[in-house]
């Protein structure tokens, strides 16, 4: 209700309180359609899931990527990115022309481009020491294709393509197959899915314990296993480290692979990184025989997953307020929840849209950066470095 609404000719005051409150009342209405609408997007929205059969994803198979549906057109102005300076309470940062020009490729896509960009300004004035990032690896940190277009494994992958373990590889497949194709109804709710999620990673769990699987049998499969980094990742990864960035490797896959495989490809798990996963236990013999709780699957990355030794860490972090988040999927977009003291308005949220162009709008809506169809890091690589250079 403004000043200017009851303007004009004379009007008593019930008159001008009817005006008022049927004002409130259409606001109201248009603001409630309007969440009830993304809501409704996100309970919906599909995630990555945990265990990659390659022939889930052939053109004959129902779960191919979707080609048909219509995509919503997200239509930007020609030149989204202008000048733009953030003030904080510790000055003034400017976005460099390399970020923006980054920005402005085709494949690039962000619904609020200024908020974006004010989010970067405002992390470019808080420097290295104010940054935490955190990160999905699988297909995140990770790449979904390689060269020749064919799909590049998960961490549960290892184990759905282990050719020496064939009872175990066809039990993982058999489960993929039953559990995949719910991960990604669009008739159920999250709230709906989890427990079927629950029961997919237990069971995929409980056949890799029951199968006995040596740590180095683990170490060989994971040398000889399609995971790949994406492009530039190696040197972001060292970047960070050398910046004295904390990295949160955030990851409902397996986080002993994932030690495993930066160890052989890095020569050493960078120091900087801190990963929270579903972790493996070890008997005598060095043999896997379960892994810790709590578990974590596609719909339950955030601080309700988080261990007392965890809580500390983010203690620790609790005075770098800005956060860059990293995900491939909807589920990812809340691993920030467990930073102490932290205002989503402070997090960065960066998106990789693997060959799913159809998920497009709903992607928008979650993160301020949609990178689609690009295996490298060079983009978030130009942000950290704006970052990791500024003044302090």
């Amino acid at each position: 209700f403004t000043a200017g609404s009851c303007t004009g000719a004379p009007l008593d005051s019930a008159k001008c309180m009817l005006i008022s409150k049927r004002a409130i009342t259409a606001t109201f209405r248009r603001r409630s359609s309007s969440i009830s609408e993304s809501d409704r997007r996100r309970k919906a929205m599909p995630a990555e899931a945990p265990n990659e059969s390659a022939a889930l994803y052939t053109n004959d198979s129902t779960m191919a990527p979707d080609t048909t549906t219509p995509l919503r057109q997200v239509v930007l102005p020609s030149s989204p990115i202008k000048s733009l300076k953030a003030t904080t309470a510790n000055g003034t940062a400017a976005v460099p022309d390399a970020v923006k020009t980054a920005l402005q490729q085709g494949h690039i896509k962000m619904k609020n481009p200024e908020r974006a960009l004010a989010k970067i300004a405002k992390m470019i004035d808080g420097g290295a020491e104010e940054l935490l990032v955190i990160s999905d690896f699988d297909h995140t940190m990770s790449r979904a294709y390689d060269e020749k277009g064919e799909r590049c494994w998960t961490t549960h992958g290892v184990f759905d393509n282990a050719a020496q373990m064939a009872d175990l590889a066809a039990k993982c497949k058999e489960l993929s197959a039953h559990f995949l194709p719910i991960e990604f109804d669009g008739n159920m709710t999250i709230e709906e899915k989890i427990p079927h999620m629950e029961a997919w990673w237990r069971q995929s769990h409980d056949a890799i314990v029951a199968k006995g699987v040596e740590r180095a049998v683990l170490e060989e499969l994971v040398l000889h296993s399609n995971i790949r980094l994406r492009d530039n990742a190696e040197s972001l990864l060292a970047h960070l480290d050398a910046a004295r960035v904390p990295l949160v490797m955030f990851s409902a896959g397996i986080g002993d692979i994932i030690s495993i495989f930066l160890a052989q490809r890095l020569g050493a798990v960078p120091a900087n990184m801190h990963i929270i996963s579903n972790m493996m236990t070890y008997n005598d013999k060095k043999v896997v025989s379960s892994f810790r709780e709590p578990l974590i699957h596609t719909f339950n990355k955030n601080g309700k997953v988080i261990s007392k030794e965890e809580v500390n860490f983010f203690h620790e972090m609790r005075k770098r307020d800005n956060v860059i988040l990293m995900g491939d999927s909807m589920g990812d977009l809340h691993m920030d929840v467990g930073v102490e003291n932290h205002r989503e308005a402070d997090t960065l949220k960066i998106a990789f849209l693997n060959k799913k162009d159809h998920l497009l709008p709903y992607y928008l809506d979650g993160y301020d950066i949609v990178i689609v169809d690009d295996q490298s890091m060079d983009v978030p690589r130009q942000i950290m470095d704006a970052i990791t250079v500024a003044r302090k």
